[in-house]
């Protein structure tokens, strides 16, 4: 994680999104798909896999990971970070923010 921030220093656009997409993923603040249960029904009828959440993406191990984040001083990261000037960056940017300053592990 400190090979991350060391990023911001010589930031690029590509560098920048690379870091947002990382962060997104890590805070699990990316957009779930709702499955209804219909849907799961004619899967399992059809046989087709059914993709199911991995362990590591429990509350838990979130809340784990956000407080090394915070405690890595990620949100500083982001905020330098939010100088890209791609829209989409940007929002991948605020999403793990948002994710990282509702949880109960991002107020210290």
């Amino acid at each position: 994680m400190n090979t991350l921030c060391a990023f911001t220093n010589e930031m690029t656009p590509n560098t920048a999104y690379a870091l947002a997409c990382i962060f997104m993923n890590v805070t699990n603040s990316y957009e779930k798909p709702d499955i209804e249960p219909e849907m799961v029904r004619i899967a399992e009828y059809a046989k087709q896999n059914i993709p199911k959440e991995h362990e590591l993406d429990s509350d838990e191990n979130l809340k784990e990971r956000i407080k090394k984040l915070v405690s890595l001083k990620a949100p500083t990261v982001l905020a330098t970070c939010s100088s890209a000037s791609s829209e989409r960056t940007r929002e991948f940017l605020a999403r793990s923010y948002f994710s990282i300053v509702c949880s109960d592990e991002g107020v210290p």
